[in-house]
């Protein structure tokens, strides 16, 4: 059954009840009102009987006349005074002297003051009073004409009661279907959603929970759409990975092609053998820096977890220092490295290519003095190169990208350095910042774990 179909019999049934009991209140107030006003009515008449014969046996006096004489004088005067055609009763210390009700009114009252009595389809009150002279009067008033008018407003209020259900009952059927119709847009978002469709919002005014619901779905929608199209951009990362890589690669082998195809076929001379030689090495050792960078790239972005392990800044310097000191010697850098009071947690050989590629940045920048320094669980690696803008600055490390294309290829760079140091530090725990002002030169700090932090 529909949640709709749910709530509309559901508010259609409490309605009834509503009105059913709203009805017998007010037919119950009614009757109780009518009886009251019947009785009134019957006891006034009652009084003004009783009245009138009590003054009329003290006015005629009865006091010297005997018991047969008494019953006698009591009964003319009973029956002079029902000439209005009450339906009345006089009894006398028990005996009935007079009665034009046609039934006993003293036995059906019996110990009661007044009584409703229905008899052959009519309704009426009896009520009594004794006097003081032993004579009791007992009236009958007939209230079939209120009966009757309670009746009729019974099917009165029951036609109504029909009447303002059925309204009722639609109008309950029209604003549950109309409140819940959000719902059906709900269901339909859903539904678009699951097939893969994020791109038609969710247009849903009302401003009550439905509404609030929907605003919630609407958010959801906005949500996964982003992440959607962040996956979009990381596939098209990805892609423009592999082909950036392609095309990078492509280089090199075609020139190594090329020169050994020319090694074997041509007849050089022993200078034009030798410089071929030296192409052949710069380009292989160019296509092996790229390679291996790519493979750690890859590696650190997704490959398994690397075994970590306590560092200290001395291992750092054993490593770096027969690395780095003769590459600095050939382009003529300065290079100074302070990493005593260094410790930290990690991969040592990734930290070290974190280092070397910073290293290698700063003197591809054309720095002529590079300090590595180690305090703590931070590493920094300055230098007094070139510098950069803050819009190069803001995408540098991403893969690929080159401030300088042209002097970058010639280098030997593919524009990983920076975006594999990114990878390495995030997967170590850290965070990589960088501050560049150009012509004065530019701080990387690498902030990482202390030997007491647990890593990722």
């Amino acid at each position: 059954m529909k949640l709709s179909v749910k709530m509309s019999l559901l508010s259609i049934g409490l309605s009834a009840v509503t009105l059913l009991l709203c009805g017998v209140i007010v037919l119950r107030a009614v009757y109780v009102r009518s009886m009251d006003a019947a009785k009134e009515d019957a006891r006034n008449r009652l009084g003004y009987v009783v009245d009138a014969f009590a003054f009329s046996a003290d006015w005629e006096g009865t006091d010297t006349l005997s018991e047969r004489a008494a019953k006698n004088r009591y009964q003319y005067l009973f029956r002079r005074l029902d000439r209005n055609g009450e339906q009345s009763q006089l009894v006398y210390r028990g005996e009935t002297l007079y009665n034009s009700a046609g039934l006993m009114l003293d036995a059906v009252l019996g110990e009661a003051s007044e009584r409703l009595i229905e008899m052959d389809g009519r309704y009426g009150i009896v009520l009594g009073q004794t006097l003081d002279n032993a004579c009791s009067i007992y009236l009958y008033c007939d209230c079939t004409d209120r009966m009757e008018m309670l009746a009729s407003l019974k099917v009165l209020l029951l036609s109504v009661f029909g009447a303002v259900f059925a309204l009722m009952g639609s109008a309950i059927l029209l604003l549950t279907h109309a409140a819940l119709s959000p719902l059906k847009e709900l269901e339909r978002a859903a539904r678009r959603m699951a097939a893969g469709n994020y791109e038609t919002p969710i247009s849903v005014q009302h401003r009550d929970e439905v509404g609030s619901l929907a605003q919630s779905f609407e958010t959801m929608r906005r949500a996964v759409q982003a992440h959607t199209g962040l996956l979009s951009e990381v596939a098209e990362e990805r892609k423009m990975l592999l082909g950036a890589l392609t095309h990078e690669m492509k280089t090199p082998l075609t020139a190594i092609v090329g020169y050994s195809e020319a090694l074997q076929t041509l007849r050089l001379s022993e200078t034009q053998r030798r410089d071929c030689i030296a192409y052949l090495y710069r380009e292989s050792k160019r296509l092996e820096r790229l390679t291996q960078k790519m493979i750690r790239l890859i590696t650190v972005s997704g490959g398994e977890p690397f075994d970590a392990s306590a560092i200290s800044g001395q291992t750092l310097e054993n490593i770096l220092r027969p690395m780095l000191y003769p590459i600095a010697e050939r382009r003529g850098v300065l290079l100074t490295m302070d990493l005593d009071s260094f410790a930290t947690v990690g991969d040592a050989d990734l930290l070290c290519s974190v280092v070397s590629n910073l290293f290698d940045n700063a003197a591809s920048a054309g720095a002529k003095n590079i300090e590595i320094k180690g305090r703590g669980a931070t590493l920094s690696v300055t230098d007094d190169g070139t510098g950069m803008t803050p819009e190069v600055l803001a995408r540098v490390t991403e893969p690929f990208y080159r401030a300088d294309k042209a002097r970058s290829r010639s280098e030997g760079h593919a524009g990983l350095g920076l975006a594999l140091v990114q990878r390495i530090v995030e997967q170590h725990g850290g965070k990589l910042s960088l501050e560049s002002t150009v012509g004065v030169g530019t701080t990387v700090t690498v902030s990482l774990p202390t030997g007491k932090e647990v890593l990722p």
